[in-house]
């Protein structure tokens, strides 16, 4: 044999060895699962969860199931955790938490994870809920770790509205709304100029012709219906006022005999500790005061600024001071103030304050009051 023919066996040696092993890394016939294993991937795959939907139904647990997939199956493990997340649907309400772990092993390329949802038979808005993935291992990247989950409502609708026409002829309800009717808003003095953070307006007794708007920052301020461009200010206590977030001027009522007794009440907190003041004011001058004088009726310390309530008012029929007084701030009521009957926070306060002595005793706790009798409670 020549060495040129040598030569010539030794490349087509070459060129086959080559060819067998490409053969023998193509694995031969695929696997199940998701197709045929990369066993040395260019990359890493790539995650993705699907976004999922089912009706909710009127009792039970429907499942509202995401996909998770790989974007190619690989030759080793891949794990990746799943947990949910409340949107508009509430856990525990309208959905079972759910949390795990997803192990993908050689060649799988999908998998599905549950959330249980809890039927009603309220009719209601659609609702949303997520679920996040995160901790991902193995050869692979988080393409789409975020999968959204709408929880479609299914009951009936219910019908809105009176059932029955009124029998008089002055004052006739509106023909039923539907089901999706919305309830619009209109400015009734659009010439008024901006007022700031409004806490309450109202009227004198018996004066259709003014209003009276009060400022958070310690500021009453009037207009006259016919000529709503020009307001001025009434009553200015602001140095007496400790002013923010849920603190400030709260709240005012007028005598009930008023102008004839030229007297309006007021609450808000005070400048200083934050504490809840109740105060008679008398005016020297019930259009437009130039002089008022402040005589405190009721003190209620606070331990918190939020949660503080305030508005006041006169009953109608029997001449009392109403006070709402929240129940002294913190989440959930941490010190119980609303359960506590020794304690004046969490509670609506009713006290007579109409010919009773000043300053002592300033007011006076009604006969028929339940809790009369107990000791007096203070300071707070």
């Amino acid at each position: 044999m020549s060495k040129r023919n040598v030569v010539k066996l030794v490349r087509i040696g070459a060129a086959v060895a080559t060819a067998l092993l490409a053969a023998a890394c193509s694995g031969g016939g695929g696997g199940g699962g998701g197709g045929a294993v990369n066993q040395n991937p260019p990359g890493p795959v790539n995650v993705s969860i699907t976004d999922a939907s089912v009706a909710e139904g009127d009792a039970g647990q429907a499942n509202l199931d995401f996909t998770v997939t790989l974007s190619a199956a690989d030759a080793d493990t891949i794990t990746v955790d799943y947990a949910t997340n409340a949107g508009s649907a509430v856990e525990g309400t309208d959905y079972v938490a759910a949390n795990g772990t997803l192990t993908f092993v050689a060649g799988v390329t999908s998998q599905t994870m549950t959330v249980p949802v809890v039927g009603d038979t309220d009719e209601e808005n659609d609702e949303t809920l997520t679920v996040v993935l995160s901790n991902l291992s193995g050869n692979a990247n988080l393409a789409d770790g975020t999968g959204l989950g709408t929880i479609f409502d299914d009951d009936a609708s219910v019908p809105v509205g009176l059932s029955q026409r009124p029998s008089n002829t002055t004052c006739l309800a509106p023909p039923r709304p539907t089901a999706g009717a919305s309830v619009g808003t209109e400015d009734p003095f659009p010439a008024s100029p901006g007022f700031s953070s409004i806490t309450k307006i109202l009227q004198a007794p018996g004066d259709g012709s003014r209003w009276f708007v009060v400022e958070r920052s310690g500021v009453v301020r009037v207009f006259d219906v016919a000529n709503p461009a020009a307001p001025s200010t009434y009553v200015d206590i602001t140095s007496s006022v400790l002013s923010g977030g849920e603190r400030g001027l709260l709240g005012m009522a007028f005598h009930p005999n008023f102008p004839a007794t030229p007297e309006i009440y007021l609450s808000y907190t005070r400048a200083g500790d934050g504490a809840s003041h109740v105060s008679r004011f008398i005016l020297n001058n019930t259009t437009a005061p130039t002089n008022v004088t402040e005589q405190v009726l009721l003190t209620v310390d606070q331990f918190a600024g939020n949660h503080n309530g305030g508005d006041i008012a006169f009953g109608p029929d029997d001449g009392y001071l109403y006070f709402g007084l929240g129940d002294g701030g913190g989440g959930g009521d941490p010190n119980e103030t609303g359960q506590n009957t020794t304690n004046l926070l969490g509670s609506m306060l009713r006290i007579d304050v109409l010919g009773v002595a000043f300053p002592v005793p300033g007011y006076q706790v009604p006969a028929d009051n339940p809790f009369a009798g107990n000791a007096k409670c203070g300071p707070t």
